[in-house]
Order: C-alpha cells, then structure tokens, then sequence
C-alpha cells in the first residue's frame, strides 16, 4: 500500500482530526485572557553628573546596570507603586491583615519583570491584561528611578552617619 492509498483510505479520519485541531486552537484563542506588554529600556550612566555624562556619553557597564536593577526591584520602588496604582484595590487584597504588602509584591513580581538585556541596558516589561496600565507601570518605573535611588542614598547616608556618631560617642 502506498502513501497516497493510505491517505484516500483514511481520509476521514484525517479530516476529522485536522478540523477537531483547528476547532482547539479556535476554542484556546478565544478563551485564553489577553496579554498586553509593555517594554522600556534604561541605558545607565557611568556618572550621575550632568557635565561629565555630557563630556564622557559611554553607557554604563554590568556595574551599573546592576545596580539599576536593585533599585528598580526595590521595596520603596514596589511600596510607591502599590501606593500610585493602589494596589490593594486592584488585586482585592485585605489590608487589615499582616500579609497583605507580600501579596501586593508578589503579584507585581509576576506583571513586572527587570532584567540586564545584552547591551547592559535595564529593560522593563510589564504584562498584564490591560494594555494602558502595562504602558503606565513601565512609565511609573522609569519615571521614579532617580527619585527612589536618590531616597535610597539618602536613606544609607543618614544611617552611616548615625553609625559613626555612634561609634563616635562610644570612643570618647
């Protein structure tokens, strides 16, 4: 028996599952909720003075992208998010209870996602299934970075400072 008797012989058969597949594929497409994504890309700095990034334009190296990374993966970069966009609305969360901000953060852990692309660059993606609050998560983001990372340094400086008053006062 050849290939083509196979075929002619089985045609229903055949036929039957080509359209059964095709009717899955309909059924999974319009069942399955809609993604939205939206992406923006951060290229860090090696200086955070305005005159030297002008003199000297390089782009930061793995250095700064990683350090990038942790203050947009931060809690005052996640707790200013869940404050903008109030959160504890959107995912219905009770915020009575003590779990509420880890349940916050983790499901913006699974809408957003950070990481260092191949060029060093932050990239910043955010899916969920409306596409205008994925665009204004990234936004968000990249808007408050310099803001968050400015309070984090501040927030380390101050506690440096008290440290060393400390161990100021003690060696006196």
């Amino acid at each position: 028996m050849n290939f083509s008797e196979l075929i002619f012989k089985n045609y229903r058969l055949l036929l039957f599952t080509l359209i059964l597949s095709i009717g899955a594929g309909v059924l999974v497409t319009v069942v399955s909720p809609k993604k939205y994504s939206a992406t923006g890309v951060i290229y860090p700095s090696t200086s955070n003075s305005l005159i030297e990034s002008i003199n000297s334009p390089a782009m930061g190296f793995q250095r700064e992208s990683d350090v990038l990374i942790q203050v947009l993966q931060s809690n005052r970069m996640r707790a200013a998010m869940v404050e903008h966009f109030k959160l504890y609305d959107r995912y219905d969360l009770d915020t009575t209870t003590k779990s509420w901000i880890g349940h916050a953060y983790g499901r913006l852990s699974g809408e957003v996602k950070v990481q260092r692309n191949s060029d060093l660059a932050v990239e910043i993606q955010a899916e969920t299934e409306d596409a205008i609050y994925s665009k204004n998560l990234v936004n968000f983001i990249i808007d408050n970075a310099n803001s968050i990372n400015a309070q984090i340094l501040k927030s380390n400086a101050l506690n440096a400072i008290k440290h060393y008053k400390k161990e100021l006062k003690s060696k006196l």
